[in-house]
């Protein structure tokens, strides 16, 4: 039988209609609904009425609150267990260079798994990635909990706990970066990411600073018991999460590489998005290693032990607290390329600055800074290259965007070799110095940056 035009037509249009219909019912089945979750709805964001949703209004947002909480302990067993591991290091060693490699380990799987990250955070529901990750974290510091304790603590133990909680950290952080924008509407994002920063950054004025009195007045054992407690925490908030963070229907590709593959073209491709990722490696890659080398600052120049290894740290986590807030309780960040390189140029003349200090409470003042203006690049960093990034490729911009946090590692062990080559003062300055040099490197290959 022959078929009119119009008939055919209609035939088209009706499969047309039915395969619209079936995909948007497998998106609600899939829980593929991340439009919805992005609304300031009553119910899937429980509004609260408290003075800190009136003041930074990403917390309006009921699965955000979890996962800036969830942010909160992974950040706090990080930090508890980073200064702990790193005193163990140079009470074990006496060595900045040892201190410099056990923190350069990290990079290797940071590198290698970081990278993929981001497409896991693309193709698969991140509520279970995150679960699967912090899994592994979490038995990770069991573990080192346990043999701390029993007093058989080797160095080799120090290394492959760092290789193991880099591997964790490395599937779970781009996940948990990616999530943000599918739990707030698009104009709460760059708030919800300051937050973010506040809670990665901002636990260094807490937990380092209890680190540093369990090591120095009990045993290095409950430091890593306190760490081990906050990951039970993560994972029963992770388990809270409605919104699965499951992708769009159709957006997964044929394979991972592709997925990889297209990602890596989108960031080579985009000269704005590669420019904001290069100019990290300045305030970010380089700028990060000064953190390494607290530890041997505080005995070597201030002549003081690990409870003033954790109160620097501590006054470098204020700062973050102070600059994060200010950043996250504003509804609109205006001139944010600016205040980018700005707060980036700042954090490197501190550290130069840093080189010639040698009292404690002006290096607290000075590390204070370091934190405020580190967090503040930081944030205007990740809003600008959210904006400029199609929400469906995401996740895999941000594990590229990692690859400049996984380089930290390199540049400690440059610098810790500084330090036992020459002095910790010197390596210190030298931080600051390539910073700012690489920083205004970028700004002088796309100087548009500095109008976004």
């Amino acid at each position: 039988m022959t078929v009119t035009p119009t008939r055919r037509g209609t035939e088209s249009g009706l499969s047309a209609l039915l395969a619209r219909l079936t995909a948007t019912n497998q998106s609600f089945r899939g829980s593929a609904i991340n439009d919805s979750d992005r609304i300031a709805d009553p119910v899937t964001s429980g509004r609260p009425g408290g003075l800190l949703a009136r003041i930074f209004p990403s917390l309006e947002h009921r699965d955000f609150r979890l996962l800036w909480l969830a942010q909160t302990s992974q950040a706090s067993a990080m930090w508890m267990e980073l200064i702990t591991r790193n005193w163990l290091t140079l009470e074990m060693t006496g060595s900045a260079l040892q201190l410099g490699a056990v923190n350069f380990v990290r990079a290797i799987p940071a590198i290698i798994v970081g990278m993929w990250g981001g497409v896991l955070a693309d193709r698969f529901p991140k509520k279970q990635v995150l679960l699967l990750g912090q899994t592994w974290s979490l038995t990770v510091y069991a573990i080192m909990t346990w043999v701390v304790f029993s007093g058989e603590l080797q160095l080799w133990h120090l290394y492959a706990s760092s290789v193991g909680l880099s591997l964790g950290m490395s599937i779970t952080q781009p996940v948990r970066a990616a999530y943000v924008p599918a739990v707030v509407p698009e104009h709460h994002v760059i708030g919800a990411l300051s937050l973010n920063a506040v809670a990665m950054n901002g636990t260094r004025f807490v937990w380092p600073a209890l680190a540093g009195l369990l090591i120095a007045t009990a045993d290095a054992g409950w430091a890593y018991l306190i760490a081990t407690g906050f990951y039970v925490v993560l994972q029963g908030v992770t388990l809270l999460l409605r919104n699965s963070g499951a992708p769009s229907v159709g957006s997964i590709r044929s394979s991972m590489a592709d997925d990889f593959m297209e990602g890596l073209r989108f960031v080579l491709g985009n000269r704005i998005v590669l420019g904001l990722i290069a100019s990290r490696f300045g305030p970010i890659t380089v700028g990060s290693a000064f953190q390494v080398l607290v530890p041997v600052f505080a005995v070597q120049v201030l002549g003081m032990g690990a409870g003033a290894y954790g109160a620097l740290l501590s006054a470098d986590g204020l700062g973050a607290i102070i600059g994060g807030t200010l950043i996250a309780s504003r509804r609109h960040v205006l001139h944010q390329g600016l205040l980018a390189v700005s707060a980036g140029t700042a954090v490197s003349l501190l550290l130069i600055l840093a080189s010639f200090v040698e009292l404690l409470p002006l290096a607290a003042l000075v590390f204070l800074m370091v934190g405020l203006s580190q967090v503040t690049f930081q944030a205007t960093n990740n809003g600008s290259l959210f904006s400029e990034t199609p929400p469906h490729i995401r996740g895999r911009v941000i594990g590229l965007r990692n690859q400049t946090r996984s380089l930290v590692p390199v540049s400690q062990l440059g610098a810790a070799a500084l330090a036992d080559a020459a002095s910790v003062s010197w390596a210190i300055g030298a931080v600051g110095g390539v910073s700012l040099a690489v920083l205004w490197g970028v700004q002088a290959w796309r100087p548009e940056l500095r109008k976004l």
